[in-house]
């Protein structure tokens, strides 16, 4: 599913206390955060990057595996690389 049509991220009542910090993190940055509707363990940051909050791993699409850096300190320093361009505010 395109990152557009994908709903916007919120947290549901059995979400991990990792993904709602990840949301709540994303969201107060001003980051357009998407999340599959089949998926309780991915967030998509723009159309090719996925977040997964209990692991804290960054997957870009079409690379052979996840990025070596982790954790909400990983997500924090792409949003600095990455924020001017996704912001929605």
């Amino acid at each position: 599913m395109r990152f557009q049509k994908m709903p916007k991220a919120e947290a549901r009542p059995n979400d991990t206390p990792a993904m709602r910090e990840a949301i709540d993190l994303l969201i107060e940055k001003g980051i357009d955060v998407r999340r599959p509707a089949n998926s309780d363990h991915q967030l998509k940051l723009d159309g090719q990057t996925s977040y997964f909050p209990t692991k804290g791993t960054l997957y870009i699409d079409g690379e052979q595996q996840a990025r070596p850096e982790r954790g909400l300190q990983a997500l924090e320093k792409w949003i600095a690389q990455h924020a001017a361009l996704l912001s929605f505010g």
